[in-house]
C-alpha cells in the first residue's frame, strides 16, 4: 500500500510478455490497405494524427472519431511498401469500419481494402527478436520510428522495453512466428500485449467503449496521435474546441487494483455520496496479482485516496502520479 493508502502502483515488468526475446503472432489486430492517388488527402479528413508524417521510417498512432468527436476506433498507421498505407486496428471494428469508410469515399481515388487474407500482425518483445535485417536499425529507432524492407514493415510502439510491431505476407510472418516457439496459450499472448499497452498508457477501445471518449481523454494527444494544425476531420471541430477552450476535464490514468473489469465505473468514495468519476477503459491481469487498468478520470478527481471500482465498497484502486504517458527506457 502507498501511503495515501492506495495500492501501490506496479508496472514492474511492463513488457512481460511470454519473452523479452519473442515473436508472436498478434491474431486479435488485422490490416486494412489505403490506396489510390487520393489516399492521403482522403485520410487526413478522417484520422486525428497528421497522416504526412507517415512515411516509409515513421509510423503514427491515430484515431477515427463520431462527428461528436468520440474515439470510434484506434489504429497504428503505416506506409505501405506499394504505396498507399496499412493500417492496423482490432478485427472486431474491420467489417463495420469498412462499411462506414467506405461511404466517404464519394469520387476519391481512394481503395479500402480488407488485408487480412494477405497480411498478418506480429508482436515483437526485444530487438534482439527481430529478424536480422532489422536489428540494426532496432538499435537506435524511437518510438513510432518504422522501417521497410520488401513488403515487411516494422515499427516501434511505446513501452519501458523495446517493443515492435511487424506486418507482413501472410506466409512470411507465419514462418517468423513459428520460428520462434512459445508455451503460452494465444489468449496468455494477447492479453500479454494489451497488459503491456496498458502499461506504457496506450488507450484500447474495444467494441463496448467505442464512441464514449474524446481523443485527449485517452491521451492521444500526448502520443502524437492528434493534430491541431492540420485542418478538418471527422469529429474536429469538437476536439479542437476542447481542447482551445480548455474543457478536457477528464485523462488517462494507468493504475492497479485487487479486480476490475472494462467497463467498470470507478467512483470517490472519499466525496459525499461516492459519485461516480471515471470509467475502467481496458483491464488485463498482472503477473503478480490483481489487474492493471487504462482508466479514464476527471482530472479533479485524480488526488483521491479512496478511488474504487463499481462502488464505495468495491476495490481500491492505485494510479500513477501523472496522466502523461511512461517513457521508455
Amino acid at each position: 500500500m502507498s501511503k495515501t493508502g492506495r495500492p501501490a502502483v506496479s508496472t514492474e515488468g511492463a513488457d512481460a510478455i511470454p519473452d523479452r526475446s519473442a515473436i508472436f503472432g498478434l491474431d486479435f489486430l488485422t490490416v486494412l490497405r489505403i490506396s489510390g492517388g487520393d489516399a492521403l488527402a482522403w485520410l487526413q479528413g478522417q484520422l486525428t494524427a497528421d497522416l504526412a508524417e507517415v512515411d516509409a521510417s515513421t509510423s503514427r498512432i491515430a484515431a477515427w472519431c463520431s462527428p461528436k468527436g468520440r474515439v470510434l476506433a484506434i489504429f497504428r498507421v503505416l506506409a505501405d511498401p506499394g504505396g498507399g498505407y496499412r493500417l492496423v486496428c482490432e478485427r472486431w471494428f474491420t467489417a463495420a469500419l469498412l462499411a462506414h469508410l467506405r461511404m466517404f469515399i464519394l469520387r476519391s481515388d481512394v481503395r479500402i481494402d480488407d488485408a487480412s487474407d494477405t497480411l498478418r500482425v506480429a508482436g515483437v518483445a526485444g530487438a534482439g527478436a527481430l529478424p536480422d535485417r532489422f536489428r540494426t536499425w532496432a538499435e537506435t529507432a524511437g518510438v513510432d520510428d518504422a522501417a521497410t524492407i520488401g513488403e515487411m514493415v516494422v515499427a516501434r510502439v511505446p513501452g519501458h522495453h523495446p517493443r515492435f510491431m511487424m506486418t507482413g505476407p501472410l506466409d512470411r510472418v507465419a514462418s517468423i512466428v513459428a520460428a520462434q516457439p512459445t508455451d503460452d496459450a494465444p489468449r496468455t499472448i494477447s492479453g500479454a500485449w494489451r497488459f503491456a499497452d496498458i502499461c506504457a498508457g496506450v488507450a484500447r477501445v474495444s467494441e463496448a467503449m467505442s464512441d464514449a471518449f474524446l481523443p485527449q481523454m485517452l491521451n492521444l494527444d500526448r502520443f502524437g496521435g492528434v493534430s491541431f494544425e492540420k485542418g478538418c476531420y471527422v469529429g474536429q471541430e469538437i476536439v479542437a474546441r476542447a481542447q482551445h477552450l480548455g474543457r478536457v476535464k477528464r485523462r488517462a490514468w494507468v493504475g492497479w487494483t485487487d479486480m476490475a473489469a472494462e467497463g467498470d465505473a470507478v467512483v470517490d468514495g472519499a466525496a459525499d455520496e461516492a459519485p461516480k468519476v471515471g470509467d475502467i477503459v481496458a483491464a488485463e491481469p498482472h503477473p503478480d496479482n490483481g489487474s492493471v487498468v487504462f482508466v479514464v478520470l476527471n482530472i479533479s478527481s485524480a488526488g483521491s485516496p479512496e478511488l474504487r471500482v463499481r462502488g464505495p465498497d468495491g476495490p481500491l484502486i492505485g494510479i500513477s502520479s501523472s496522466a502523461d504517458p511512461i517513457p521508455p527506457d
